[in-house]
């Protein structure tokens, strides 16, 4: 964002000079920070209602009325990962805090983009040897392999992402290391990452049959 100057605050600031930011701001928040641009908190059209029904004055300031804990993200996070933490939490607006937590950015989504997110599960078949491909697949599993610069595996798990499919099950085999240390636990790409790998090969969807805990409703494989 680039103003967020005009949407930052400090906690002594009165309920009349806030709503005069939000309203300049045009995001529907002021972040409240310290003298050093630390992040204290955010303060919303709907703060400063609760607390003019508590009989709070405009002449007030807004020290008993800001949210202190609200979902932040760290710098550098993937607008994957921002539109999860949006989601997740039901928040349209996310600041973007440095390691010392102060201030730099703040993540702002319509509503209408929050994509509705799907309990189902996607299970990926992903263990295979990739023989018919090589030599391509002597150092590097099929799933990995680069298409459109990306590997084809970071293309279908952001296509589910994108569509509010975040629960993830891989079932690994072949270079199973490889794959489970480009996407970890998921979370940098916006999703939950779990993963299921064979000992022995087991066939196509052989390793279903190591799935502990199963799906009671529909699930895409």
């Amino acid at each position: 964002m680039k103003d967020i100057d005009k949407i930052k605050i400090s906690a002594t600031s009165t309920i009349e000079n806030a709503l005069n930011i939000i309203e300049a701001g045009g995001v529907k928040i002021a972040l409240v920070v310290d003298n050093n641009n630390k992040l204290l908190g955010t303060l919303g059209d709907g703060d400063i209602r609760r607390g003019l029904l508590r009989k709070i004055k405009l002449s007030d300031t807004i020290e008993n009325v800001y949210y202190m804990n609200p979902v932040i993200a760290k710098q550098d996070s993937s607008r994957e990962s921002l539109l999860h933490l949006c989601s997740i939490n039901g928040v349209s607006q996310l600041p973007i805090v440095d390691r010392d937590q102060k201030v730099i950015d703040l993540f702002t989504v319509d509503e209408q983009l929050l994509k509705k997110q799907h309990e189902n599960h996607v299970v990926l078949m992903v263990g295979g040897l990739g023989a018919r491909l090589k030599p391509l697949t002597e150092n590097t599993p099929k799933p990995m392999l680069n298409v459109g610069g990306q590997p084809i595996l970071k293309t279908i798990v952001k296509g589910f992402v994108d569509s509010g499919f975040t629960n993830i099950t891989m079932c690994l085999g072949h270079m199973a290391n490889v794959i489970q240390n480009y996407f970890k636990d998921g979370s940098d790409f916006g999703a939950t990452i779990k993963y299921i790998v064979e000992d022995r090969r087991m066939g196509t969807a052989g390793a279903l049959t190591l799935i502990r805990k199963k799906s009671t409703s529909l699930f895409l494989l």
